[in-house]
């Protein structure tokens, strides 16, 4: 096996972004940013996952234990940890992962089936609730995403259950939840989070295991739309679920993962699973045509969804991308949206929690420049507000309980308040390296770029191989 004990030795993994050429080759060939060692072994499971020319299995399998403890933290945390195993059962290479991995892993899959039940069992019930008050609902992403997205239910780490509800059946869907114990806990636009009280901390080694505190996102659709009059049913063994139409759930899909690039936190697992999609319908133009069409009215819906494919294809493989599917997403991406997969995508993708905020240059490529002195800009490096309550009390909470709690949401605080800070300096640095990539870029069908703007852009490897 390849050793990878050194730290300034490069992992063999080199992301597709760094290898692709296009007809804007010379803006298009400016090196994606380079990774730190830990970001080198995350990118080096994920190329793991590749159908066509997986990583170099045995670089990996051979890490000594202490990197094998941070990776297994932000496989945890992607979501990707049990899908890992699957997909080294699946190359034949389980005997290579060290034992005591293999039995974490192991146990995290026991006990994510018996999670995966009990929230399955939850969203029966939720099912049965609103079925008998007549509410007009579907389930969104997770069961949904079965099979052609998650081959067996207990692979995936599911934080939560999503529901789409009828805008007028808004009421009585809360009553069904308040029924059940939950309790409105936020609400963002459209959006709806409901929580059952909890007063302790959800540690990251009881991810995989029944939750003490369940959650649900209920997102209305607009009271004019007749989306859900075309749900249909999934069947999942002896049992089915109103789900989206195949076209709009995949649609749904990008978006998703569209809107965590779009934020400073995204988990890889959504890539994943968006990729596995493109595999299973890879040669269906037909289905290609019906996703085009759910999407055809509204050009924020091709944006997203282009950018979305964009990343998996340029992080995993572009082949997954039928050209019946390219020539109307990707090939009509605007460059700078392209420029920053290439250059950031990689980086987005192996970002450890709670992620970057190289979604603020995003942001800049898809719409006008902003200054990092703009309003809406500031008020993103630097929160005007305080972070939301991380525990819901109890009724019956006592003082202890209280001192406890506030100390936890104190802790959490600090963690965000030392996120912004490091983060937001790490942005300010790269956004000139930005910045003059943009201005190169109109130039690019004709003419080279500077050879500063390379120089800059290279610049920044002195820091890649730091931990």
């Amino acid at each position: 096996m390849l050793g990878l004990c050194v730290a300034q030795t490069a992992l063999p993994c080199t992301p597709f972004s760094e290898m692709i050429d296009t007809a804007e080759s010379e803006v298009l060939s400016i090196p994606a940013l380079p990774l730190r060692r830990r970001e080198q072994v995350r990118a080096a499971a994920l190329a793991i996952f590749r159908r066509q020319n997986p990583g170099n299995c045995d670089a990996l399998l051979d890490l000594p234990a202490r990197e094998w403890k941070h990776l297994l933290h932000w496989l945890d945390i992607s979501g990707l940890a049990l899908y890992l195993l699957d997909r080294l059962t699946e190359l034949d290479l389980l005997t290579a992962l060290p034992a005591q991995i293999h039995q974490r892993l192991a146990q995290n899959l026991r006990d994510n089936a018996a999670r995966t039940s009990a929230l399955m069992q939850e969203c029966l019930a939720i099912q049965r609730g609103f079925a008998a008050f007549d509410v007009r609902f579907a389930l969104l992403k997770g069961f949904s995403l079965c099979p052609h997205s998650v081959p067996r239910l207990e692979l995936r780490s599911q934080l939560d259950l999503d529901f789409l509800v009828h805008a007028a059946d808004e009421v009585r869907a809360q009553y069904v939840l308040e029924g059940r114990g939950y309790r409105l806990h936020g609400i963002s636009g459209r959006s709806r989070e409901f929580k059952t009280p909890y007063a302790g901390a959800l540690i990251l080694e009881n991810l995989y295991k029944p939750s003490p505190q369940l959650t649900v996102e209920i997102h209305l659709e607009p009271k004019e739309s007749e989306l859900l009059t075309r749900s249909t049913q999934l069947s999942l063994g002896d049992v089915s679920i109103p789900v989206l139409p195949a076209p709009e759930l995949f649609a749904g899909q990008a978006l998703h993962l569209f809107k965590h690039l779009s934020r400073d936190q995204m988990r890889c697992s959504h890539m994943l699973e968006l990729y596995r999609h493109l595999l299973t319908r890879n040669n269906d133009a037909a289905f290609w045509s019906h996703v085009q069409e759910a999407c055809a009215a509204e050009p924020r819906k091709l944006l997203g969804l282009g950018l979305a494919l964009e990343f998996v294809s340029q992080q995993m493989d572009p082949s997954c991308l039928p050209d019946s599917l390219r020539s109307w997403t990707t090939d009509r991406l605007p460059l700078p949206a392209r420029l920053w997969v290439r250059r950031y995508g990689t980086r987005v993708a192996t970002a450890g929690f709670p992620g970057t905020k190289l979604y603020l240059l995003l942001q800049d490529a898809l719409s006008s420049p902003q200054g990092p002195f703009d309003p809406a800009i500031r008020s993103q490096l630097i929160p005007r507000r305080l972070p939301p309550a991380i525990a819901i009390p109890p009724m019956d909470e006592d003082v202890p309980q209280q001192l406890l709690r506030g100390i936890r949401q104190a802790h959490f605080i600090f963690l965000r308040l030392r996120y912004h800070t490091r983060e937001g300096i790490r942005y300010l640095v790269e956004r000139r390296r930005w910045r003059l990539l943009m201005r190169s870029a109109p130039a690019s069908n004709g003419g080279a770029v500077s050879r500063d703007l390379k120089a800059l852009c290279a610049g920044s490897s002195q820091t890649a191989t730091k931990p």
